[in-house]
């Protein structure tokens, strides 16, 4: 299990975590000035906290998996185009997640992950 924090810039009142490879399919280019890029491999349970959003103390828990590792950050940063439709979609998504900050800001973002399975 590991546990870190990242800190988070916020533009577009969302912050996304979601697969590399669905980064990619949405013509994802490296930005690791925006985006945190984190290097796992697998499926997960995920926890993320993000304490004193304009929506109060935010925690999400759920599972994920990927086989290139995950993207953290605001989705406008990783989606150049029509990020707004996409993050409205990813509700019903299970391959991401987009959390809303409720506006815009730096955030404390408090991912945990513990592996539970193999790809």
């Amino acid at each position: 299990m590991t546990k870190r924090k990242y800190d988070c810039g916020v533009d577009a009142g969302c912050i996304c975590f979601i697969p590399m490879e669905l980064a990619e399919a949405w013509n994802y280019e490296s930005n690791t000035d925006l985006v945190h890029e984190i290097k796992a491999c697998g499926e997960f349970e995920f926890k993320i906290e993000i304490p004193n959003s304009w929506n109060g103390d935010i925690n999400v828990v759920g599972k994920i998996k990927t086989k290139k590792g995950f993207l953290l950050g605001d989705l406008c940063y990783v989606i150049r185009e029509d990020w707004g439709r996409v993050c409205d979609s990813m509700d019903d998504m299970p391959a991401g997640i987009c959390i809303s900050t409720g506006g815009d800001g730096g955030f404390e973002v408090s991912l945990e992950l513990k592996e539970i399975g193999n790809e």
